[in-house]
């Protein structure tokens, strides 16, 4: 039925309910694959959550998580299946119609007929599927509404769409900006190349420090470049002579 207004009138949906948390959520973004079918849940700590206890036993009625003492049911090939609840083990009977023994493993009190046993060393462990990424696309309005931040304007680019030819060898030697300090100019060696960047060294200096330029940076020259214009070229890390010594 619709409104004058050319709106739909009826129940809103309903909410799901977070398999972990049991909070009513809408939508439930993040789904578990399961023997059994799927599992949703509202948050990616609810999963990882579900994730760790159902690895250690889930329902072989229900497959949901057991929590507390399971229900145990003992096979005469000495297997056995646990269960979340005495329901869940009495329909799981009625369903196979199998008359099996039902015993609490951790010694609770256990309906009539039963007989506790101690768990199992070695249960058996349901088969996870693999994490299903939340099926919704990112909302870059909404994230920048969200976190009150500010998009950069797409003219601030100024990068060639056509990137420059990088014809640098691993080995060379050039004159670069300290990236820890831009007013000295340092020895560095080139110790990697990546399309149009260069990974350099400060030479004395180890791999922890090593950063990338691109091949057209302004922070980078060809040797001699410091002093043709007036600046002092540091010394590698480690020179003990005066800087002022240094050729």
């Amino acid at each position: 039925m619709t409104t004058p207004q050319g709106k739909v009138r009826g129940r809103p949906p309903k909410n799901k309910i977070c398999t972990w948390c049991a909070e009513s959520r809408q939508p439930l973004k993040y789904i578990l694959p399961t023997q059994h079918g799927k599992k949703e849940f509202c948050s990616e700590t609810c999963l990882s959550e579900f994730r760790k206890a159902y690895n250690k036993g889930a329902c072989s009625q229900c497959d949901n998580v057991i929590r507390g003492s399971p229900v145990r049911f003992e096979q005469p090939d000495s297997r056995h299946k646990d269960f979340c609840s005495t329901s869940c083990l009495n329909k799981f009977q009625k369903d196979s119609n199998v008359d099996q023994k039902r015993v609490n493993v951790n010694g609770d009190k256990s309906p009539v007929g039963t007989t506790t046993t101690p768990p199992s060393p070695c249960p058996s462990t349901p088969t996870l599927g693999p994490l299903v990424q939340p099926t919704f696309s990112f909302d870059w309005e909404s994230y920048l509404k969200e976190t009150t931040s500010i998009a950069a304007p797409p003219d601030y680019f100024k990068q060639h769409l056509v990137p420059p030819n990088n014809e640098f060898k691993i080995g060379m030697k050039l004159e670069a900006l300290d990236p820890r300090n831009l007013t000295s100019t340092c020895i560095a060696s080139v110790v990697g190349v990546l399309g149009p960047r260069l990974r350099l060294r400060l030479d004395g200096s180890d791999n922890k420090n090593d950063f990338w330029r691109l091949v057209d940076s302004n922070e980078i020259h060809p040797i001699g470049h410091c002093e043709k214009n007036g600046g002092m070229l540091q010394p590698p890390l480690g020179f003990r002579m005066n800087a002022s010594s240094w050729p």
